[in-house]
């Protein structure tokens, strides 16, 4: 993901200025979208099942806690 986070950010706003060939005007919103659609996005469902497994991980060990003692 990390590749697509400099490449929206980085490569993406560098070639649209140094190309003269780009309507500037309309190349801004997509890049947007596009960094929504590649890196936040995908970020978010990430970050939303590592909060998942470990809420339940954490879960399942207090548990064997528990009944051990």
């Amino acid at each position: 993901m990390l590749p697509y986070l400099v490449f929206f950010l980085v490569a993406l706003p560098v070639v649209a200025l140094l190309n003269d060939h780009l309507a500037h005007n309309n190349m801004f919103a997509p890049l947007f979208i596009g960094l929504f659609a590649w890196v936040l996005a995908p970020g978010a469902a990430l970050l939303a099942g590592g909060f998942l497994i470990q809420f339940f991980y954490a879960r399942r060990l207090t548990g064997r806690r528990l009944v051990g003692n």
